[in-house]
């Protein structure tokens, strides 16, 4: 049998944090997966021949090893979790649907609310700005007051992550970068001390879940390139290997490009 026939399959987007959460579980638990790379800002993913793959036409799309499909990332983690020990759900703090709640609908529509309209302006300084802005603002400061990240390195653990970290941490971390990258901006600083320590403690758990081995091998230091795919990125470049690779400038470039920013 085909080695690839073993391994559960993900069609996917490097700069795609719902990709990276699937990877990261599987990565975590030493599942092992063949990546194929979807070009997603030049809207591969809404094309006939992905339609038969994932009639939903969004990444990731994931082939079980017994040939069955699924595209969506909580049931799949919780599956994944439970024939693997439960090894997330077994530790302390919120679960998998409040990350998701979290960055799907709070912090995530304030944040690409804001992106997208500073990345359209032609005003960089236009007033409209500044309210987007607020609320981002207000939202991360909730964010890090209600869930006091200083509790632990791991959200409700020291130890290993949780569902919730799984679900969360790799769209906050897109967020952090996006907005040091693009935005220049510092979102997790505030003039006012009592938010300002709450945000640099929220902080501190994105710098240090950044650097877990297991999330470096799906974003800075993939363990391969996908194996089959395209994006323009990696053929405008020539990237084949991981070496040569920045994740960093890749991402830019692909959200950048997917919705138009004028930066």
């Amino acid at each position: 049998m085909d080695l690839v026939q073993k391994k559960i399959k993900i069609y996917q987007s490097l700069s795609c944090p719902f990709c990276q959460k699937v990877k990261l579980a599987m990565e975590l638990l030493s599942v092992p997966y063949f990546q194929y790379e979807i070009d997603i800002a030049n809207f591969e993913h809404e094309q006939e021949w992905f339609k038969h793959i994932n009639p939903e036409q969004t990444v990731p799309a994931l082939i079980l090893t017994d040939n069955t499909p699924t595209f969506e990332s909580f049931p799949f983690i919780i599956k994944l979790d439970s024939e693997n020990g439960n090894v997330f759900s077994k530790q302390n703090g919120e679960n998998y649907e409040t990350a998701l709640k979290i960055v799907s609908t709070q912090l995530g529509k304030a944040f690409w609310a804001y992106l997208n309209a500073w990345g359209k302006a032609e005003n960089k300084s236009d007033p409209s700005l500044d309210e987007l802005y607020k609320n981002l603002h207000e939202v991360l400061v909730s964010l890090a007051k209600e869930y006091k990240f200083e509790n632990s390195f791991f959200f409700g653990s020291k130890e290993h992550p949780s569902l919730f970290d799984v679900g969360f941490f790799s769209n906050i971390y897109q967020i952090y970068l996006l907005s040091k990258l693009i935005l220049k901006k510092d979102i997790f600083s505030s003039t006012i001390a009592e938010e300002d320590a709450a945000l640099k403690k929220f902080l501190t758990y994105i710098n240090f879940t950044s650097k877990l081995e297991e999330f470096q091998r799906v974003t800075y230091k993939p363990a391969h390139m996908p194996e089959e795919g395209t994006n323009f990125y990696l053929k405008e470049n020539e990237i084949t290997i991981p070496d040569q690779f920045n994740y960093e400038d890749f991402l830019v470039a692909t959200v950048s490009k997917k919705y138009n920013l004028k930066i």
